[in-house]
């Protein structure tokens, strides 16, 4: 695995090479845009990683992953199901 700080390193959004935040170099700030509450990101090169966003996104697949795992111990081990999966399919 290369050295995080490795100056060959790219990321798969467009970086200008003189910009103050690289792959190498990606700071945590407190940013607001379009009217919303102040929320943590990341700055990537002339983005920002909206990371309140992010986690609504993947807290969503994770739900849905539950779902269809619990759809699935059911049909595979009948009633008893809950107890392979635990809770699986319920919403949190």
């Amino acid at each position: 695995m290369p050295h995080p700080n490795d100056p060959k390193l790219r990321s798969f959004i467009d970086v200008a090479p003189t910009s103050d935040f690289p792959i190498q170099n990606l700071p945590y700030g407190v940013f607001s845009a379009n009217g919303l509450a102040p929320r943590v990101g990341v700055a990537i090169g002339d983005y920002v990683l909206d990371l309140w966003e992010l986690e609504q996104d993947l807290a969503a697949r994770c739900r849905a992953a539950r779902r269809v795992l619990a759809a699935v111990a059911q049909r595979l081990h009948g009633a008893g199901a809950e107890s392979v999966v635990g809770d699986a399919g319920a919403d949190q």
